[in-house]
């Protein structure tokens, strides 16, 4: 899996692509978490439509507690993703549960609303 991170005005964009890789995913999530703090910003737009794998549930569910209690910031998050791995909103579910404002979509329109960077 392949995750390039760059500070935008305003939010840190990530694109992610490849086979998903949950020991990558973690180490991407902590660099983004990084990249927010060094731009001084907490909106993340993660465009995870190139995934070429289905992400598993407990993948999902590890992610968000990753995000919840690894980062040790808050960050307000939006993840792009492709229909197929559309099945569940185990990610967008625990990470509210455990504080984060999460919204997993496939819409890139939605999550830059969610975000408040639509022009």
């Amino acid at each position: 899996m392949n995750v390039t991170i760059e500070a935008r005005p305003g939010h840190v964009f990530a694109v992610a692509a490849g086979e998903f890789d949950l020991g990558q995913a973690r180490e991407s999530i902590l660099r983004i978490a990084g990249a927010c703090r060094a731009a001084n910003v907490s909106s993340v737009l993660i465009d995870a439509r190139a995934i070429a794998s289905q992400v598993g549930v407990m993948h999902r569910y590890e992610l968000a507690k990753v995000v919840a209690d690894d980062t040790h910031m808050r960050m307000r998050m939006a993840v792009v993703v492709n229909r197929e791995n559309m099945f569940s909103k185990t990610f967008e579910e625990t990470g509210r549960n455990l504080g984060v404002e999460v919204l997993t979509t496939d819409s890139m329109a939605e999550a830059l609303i969610f975000l408040n960077l639509m022009a």
